[in-house]
């Protein structure tokens, strides 16, 4: 973990969700993203910036996005719309169109560019959509066990099998580590170029990656559990190391 205050952070970009924030006269339109995640990237030694997934001028909005960033994080939220991946229309608990099209125009110019992309419950589901993949219903790892977390509720905790020779095993650096779980889809196919490099006890892919780029995905949230166990933190602060090298490149 980088606690120097001597050397630039990096700036890790955020992607934010969309929802109606209750305030005295109703609902407040907003954008939103997980406090955790914030905090995991700053005790990693980033710099987060949030980016709203917006509808207007997307294109425009993106590039100016990518050009100040070093790093991504692509968070939990909402399902994908199950049109990305020819699913089931009734899977999905409150899809959102436009910041499917947002995060993925994001996802895409990050790989172009080469910048390092963490992806996270949602996040990875959209690595994997992206290329190609689809995602199954009905995951709820039956034999994990409930935890309270803050005003979330309920979280379902187990252990997860780490790959050798694979990019999780190499930011992890064992072969079980916990999961923190929010999730009631995981990956089906497997999108091209893609490889599982975590899987649960019952068999769910729970992390995907890219051999070929500085790319994972997790379908479980490690920000969670940054209190219980030291290995939670360790995605962010591969995604904030990486993304150190990658803005000294670039």
């Amino acid at each position: 973990m980088n606690t120097e205050n001597s050397t630039p952070r990096p700036r890790i970009g955020l992607t934010s969700g969309r929802a109606g924030v209750p305030v005295t006269e109703g609902a407040l339109q907003s954008y939103y993203v997980g406090r955790n995640y914030v905090r995991a990237v700053i005790l990693a030694g980033g710099a987060p910036l949030i980016f709203p997934a917006v509808e207007e001028e997307v294109e425009a909005v993106v590039d100016a996005a990518l050009a100040v960033i070093d790093g991504l994080v692509l968070p939990g939220g909402c399902d994908l719309s199950p049109a990305l991946y020819g699913g089931d229309e009734g899977a999905a608990l409150d899809a959102d169109p436009i910041r499917d099209a947002f995060e993925l125009a994001m996802l895409r110019g990050a790989l172009e560019r080469e910048i390092p992309v963490l992806g996270v419950c949602r996040g990875m589901e959209l690595i994997n959509v992206y290329r190609g993949g689809s995602l199954r219903d009905g995951v709820s790892h039956p034999a994990a066990q409930d935890i309270h977390v803050d005003a979330l509720g309920r979280v379902r905790v187990h252990d997860v099998n780490v790959l050798e020779g694979t990019l999780a095993y190499q930011v992890f650096g064992r072969n079980r580590v916990e999961a923190t779980c929010v999730h009631h889809q995981a990956p089906g196919a497997i999108g091209a170029g893609l490889i599982a490099s975590v899987l649960a006890d019952d068999g769910s892919i729970e992390a995907v990656e890219d051999p070929e780029h500085e790319l994972l995905g997790l379908i479980w949230h490690p920000e969670l559990g940054l209190e219980r166990t030291p290995t939670h933190q360790l995605p962010y602060d591969w995604v904030v190391e990486r993304a150190r090298i990658a803005g000294a490149v670039r």
